[in-house]
C-alpha cells in the first residue's frame, strides 16, 4: 500500500469512526427521558431539542388547543387598538403598502376567513377595512430569536382606499384569551 492509498484509508476509518459516534449521540438524546428545558413560561417552546432548535411540550400544546381564540374578543381587541381616528392618521401617502410587498403569509386562518369587516358599520371614508389573523399551533421547531419571541397569533389589518392599501401586520399577546380583560380594559369585567 503506497503513502496515498494509507493516507486515503486512515480518513475513510476516521470518518466512519464519527458518523459511528454521531449516531450514537443522536440515539441516545432521542432516548432521553427527561427534556432539557429551555425556559418556564408557558408561552415559549420549552423542550430544547438538542440541536438549537426548541419545541412546545406536550402539556403546553393540550393548553393551547383549550384555548382557541375567540372572534368577538379578537375584532374588539383590532377596533380597540386601531380606532378609525387613528387608523386615518396612520393611512397616509408615506404609509402605503409598496406593490409587490409580501403581506402576512397566514399558516393556517384562525376563523376560515381572509377579510373579516373591521369597524362594520361604522361611518369612514375607506373603501375597505378588514382584518385576517393566522394560528400558529406551536407544533413546529423554533429555532434562534423564534424561540425567544414566539407568538401564536398573528394578524393583517388592510385598509383600501381608491388604489392606495395600508396593511397593518402585527401580533396578539400571548395571554390574550387567558386575560381579554387585561388588553380591554373598558371591558374589565370579562371573565375567560
Amino acid at each position: 500500500m503506497d503513502k496515498k492509498q494509507w493516507v486515503v484509508a486512515v480518513l475513510v476509518i476516521g470518518m466512519l469512526i464519527l458518523i459511528v459516534g454521531v449516531s450514537i449521540l443522536v440515539v441516545r438524546s432521542s432516548m432521553s427521558e427527561e427534556p432539557k428545558l429551555a425556559g418556564d413560561s408557558k408561552y415559549l417552546p420549552s423542550i430544547d431539542n438538542g440541536d438549537g432548535s426548541y419545541r412546545f411540550s406536550k402539556a403546553q400544546l393540550a393548553e393551547m388547543a383549550r384555548t382557541p381564540l375567540d372572534r368577538s374578543l379578537f375584532l374588539q381587541y383590532v377596533e380597540t387598538k386601531w380606532p378609525l381616528d387613528k387608523l386615518k392618521s396612520y393611512c397616509t401617502k408615506e404609509n402605503i403598502w409598496p406593490e409587490g410587498y409580501q403581506n402576512l403569509v397566514a399558516t393556517h386562518l384562525c376563523f376560515h376567513e381572509w377579510e373579516i369587516p373591521v369597524h362594520k358599520g361604522k361611518k369612514h371614508d375607506f373603501d375597505k377595512i378588514f382584518v385576517y389573523v393566522s394560528d400558529d399551533g406551536g407544533e413546529s421547531n423554533y429555532y434562534g430569536s423564534l424561540a425567544k419571541t414566539w407568538r401564536r397569533w398573528d394578524y393583517s389589518l388592510n385598509v383600501i382606499r381608491g388604489k392606495d392599501c395600508w396593511a397593518i401586520i402585527e401580533s396578539l399577546p400571548n395571554d390574550f384569551m387567558n386575560n381579554p380583560a387585561k388588553y380591554l380594559p373598558e371591558r374589565a369585567s370579562l371573565k375567560k
